[in-house]
């Protein structure tokens, strides 16, 4: 992550880490695949894509928890960020139908474990 906004990001995430780490459980907080997705591709073509194109929709899953990964894994690199907090209002029952909303996350739980060496538990 060259980026310098994003080194900020991390940066400012190991401060608030390092102040008050130790006593306050402290987390990143970002997207989660099904809702980074929506933000790439636009939420009305991801939720057409759940029924017209699940297969492509799979590999932009692929894609974006990928991409999740790596915006997160310098963050949790700090030992006193204990975990993620992953929002992913997309990944609803209000917003899509049961099966793609657990495949999307537990694609995300295996890569996330597989990543990390950890358990993710992801409702």
């Amino acid at each position: 992550m060259a980026n310098p906004t994003m080194q900020s990001i991390i940066r400012s995430q190991h401060m608030v880490a390092e102040a008050i780490g130790k006593k306050t459980m402290a987390l990143t907080t970002q997207w989660a695949p099904l809702s980074c997705a929506a933000r790439i591709l636009g939420l009305e073509a991801v939720m057409t894509a759940t029924i017209g194109d699940p297969e492509g929709l799979l590999g932009l899953l692929d894609f974006s928890t990928e991409l999740t990964w790596a915006v997160m894994e310098p963050v949790i690199e700090h030992p006193d960020i204990l975990g993620a907090n992953l929002a992913d209002p997309v990944a609803s029952g209000d917003m899509i139908s049961p099966k793609p909303s657990v495949d999307s996350r537990l694609r995300f739980s295996k890569s996330w474990s597989k990543e990390s060496g950890t358990r993710a538990n992801i409702p």
